[in-house]
C-alpha cells in the first residue's frame, strides 16, 4: 500500500493491529463496526517486522492496537520496537489471557 490515503480514508481513524492471530483481529473489527463511534479504517500486520513497514510507508496512521503474545517478539520487545521508531504514536498492548473451558 502506498503513503497515501485515499478519499474513502480521510476523516476516518486508521488503525493498525499487529497480531498474527486472525481471530483476534476479527473480533476487534467486529467490535469497532457495532460500535460506530467514528468512522475507522482497519489495517492488519501479521508481524512485528511488517507493521513496522507498514508505519514507514503509511505515515498517517493515529493508533496501533499491538499484540504482546506475537510470535518472534520476547516480553515487551514488540513495544519497544514500535515506540522506538514512532515515539508519538499511541500504542494500546493487549496481552492474550486464557479462560477456562466452559463446563
Amino acid at each position: 500500500m502506498s503513503g497515501e490515503p485515499s478519499l474513502a480514508e480521510i476523516g476516518s481513524t486508521q488503525i493498525l493491529i499487529i497480531d498474527d492471530d486472525d481471530h483476534d483481529v476479527d473480533i476487534v473489527g467486529n467490535l469497532l463496526q457495532r460500535m460506530q463511534l467514528f468512522p475507522v479504517n482497519l489495517h492488519h500486520s501479521k508481524t512485528l517486522v511488517e507493521g513496522v513497514a507498514f508505519l514507514h510507508s503509511y505515515p498517517v496512521v493515529d493508533l496501533v492496537l499491538l499484540d504482546q503474545s506475537l510470535s518472534g517478539a520476547f516480553e515487551l520487545e514488540a513495544f519497544y520496537s514500535v515506540h522506538n521508531a514512532f515515539p508519538q504514536l499511541p500504542i494500546i498492548l493487549w496481552v492474550r489471557v486464557p479462560t477456562k473451558a466452559l463446563p
